[in-house]
């Protein structure tokens, strides 16, 4: 993953003496108080026989493969940072527009609720009006 910095190697390339049995692996791990660093030793033989035949024959002198693949390497994991970025990004805009929209929810609602009761408040006003209307009319007949 991006978040987890390691060291790896491009060219494990033994046949022609890129790895010596004194070798050792480190990589960058979290841990409680931000980073440690993990050591691990190799062996050449066996992590090479693993993973290539014993067939296999390297044309070019490994600098020059190296030279070959260190631009390719480079460009591929600038267009992942990139890829990355761009979908942090598309995430933080997403993230944004949800609680936006959350927002414009409550707000609606909230402003619903102060719109019924004034017009309730109106309602119960009128009603008032016209029940207090009817009650002078009544008071004013039994005066005549």
């Amino acid at each position: 993953p991006a978040s987890k910095p390691s060291i790896r190697t491009l060219l494990p390339l033994t046949p022609l003496g890129f790895e010596w049995d004194e070798d050792e692996i480190f990589q960058l791990v979290p841990s409680d108080h931000g980073f440690d660093v993990e050591r691990k030793h190799c062996d050449p033989d066996k992590e090479l026989n693993s993973r290539f035949s014993q067939k296999v024959s390297f044309e070019q002198h490994p600098i020059e493969i190296l030279c070959a693949m260190t631009p390719l390497y480079l460009r591929q994991h600038i267009l992942r940072a990139v890829r990355e970025s761009s979908a942090s990004e598309l995430a933080a805009r997403l993230t944004a527009m949800q609680a936006a929209e959350d927002n414009a929810k409550d707000l609606m609602h909230d402003l619903s609720l102060m719109i019924n009761r004034e017009r309730q408040g109106q309602i119960t006003n009128e009603l008032n009006e016209i029940v207090g209307g009817i009650a002078q009319v009544e008071v004013e007949d039994n005066l005549f």
